[in-house]
């Protein structure tokens, strides 16, 4: 995700899983040595053995720069905010993703389109 992409991705579903299970993780140029350890820790293959607990993720170096206390106080600011005119504002996502219907709802497009329009919600 830090890339832009899901570590191990294929659109083949069988394919993905395999990946999962088999191939090593792959790291980019773009990758430091913050991130690799990070993302290396979280995605071992032995359970575990993984980073688990919030406690172990929030002490990683990775969110050094964190003032954990304030984050739960709701007192960071979000480096970014984005500015969107309602629940159904959609413009800040690929309109590739946004038109692709949802495979474990049959009807949420036809739900979604009501809403859009200003319609029911049922």
């Amino acid at each position: 995700m830090i890339s832009g992409l899901p570590p191990f991705y294929s659109t083949d579903r069988k394919t993905l899983f395999n990946n999962i299970q088999h191939e090593e993780l792959k790291f980019t140029k773009y990758h430091d040595a913050v991130v690799q350890d990070l993302l290396s820790q979280l995605l071992m293959k032995d359970p575990s053995e993984r980073l688990a607990s919030a406690a172990e993720i929030m002490a990683h170096d990775f969110f050094a720069g964190i003032d954990w206390q304030k984050m739960e106080q709701r007192k960071l600011r979000t480096p970014y905010t984005p500015e969107v005119l309602g629940p159904l504002d959609l413009r800040h996502f690929e309109q590739e993703q946004t038109s692709k219907p949802i495979a474990s709802s049959p009807n949420s497009l036809e739900t979604f389109g009501k809403q859009a329009q200003g319609g029911s919600k049922t």
